[in-house]
């Protein structure tokens, strides 16, 4: 696994807490730098990534190459992939808030007579479900929706 170093200062503004700025950085090894903040709800800025947003990012892009990698095995050709996920942050039965469901949408097109059948996909998607290490490590609630072309 690859570190990454998140970095934030206040720089002299002030620090209450309706005006503090939620702005950082986040820098993974590799050279990528990810300008980060909270939400406008939060009193940030929804042009930047923000944690919740990082969070279904992740879980759709490791879902997407479990099911890739599962794909070739078998010898399916992938043409292309996409998705539109999306999460619920909510608060839990203790007034905390949470992730508490992502849904993620992908749709998946195979190369002209290389695709599974129906039962094939289906089982195609519970593996990559069952494989994606992200999924596995949150106890927030996937909900897989495919879009079948």
């Amino acid at each position: 696994m690859k570190n990454v170093a998140l970095t934030w200062q206040r720089n002299g503004q002030e620090f209450d807490y309706k005006n503090f700025d939620r702005t950082h950085t986040i820098d993974y090894e590799g050279g990528i730098r990810v300008l980060a903040c909270s939400t406008t709800k939060y009193f940030g800025d929804d042009r930047l990534l923000n944690p919740d947003q990082a969070l279904v990012g992740a879980l759709s892009s490791c879902f997407m190459l479990t099911l890739l990698a599962l794909a070739s095995l078998k010898g399916y050709v992938v043409d292309s992939y996409q998705d539109n996920a999306s999460g619920v942050l909510e608060k839990n039965e203790k007034g905390h808030f949470w992730v508490s469901n992502i849904t993620i949408r992908p749709e998946v097109v195979f190369a002209e007579k290389s695709g599974p059948d129906q039962k094939a996909l289906v089982s195609l998607f519970e593996k990559a479900h069952q494989g994606c290490f992200i999924a596995n490590s949150i106890k927030t609630e996937l909900s897989i929706a495919p879009i079948i072309i």
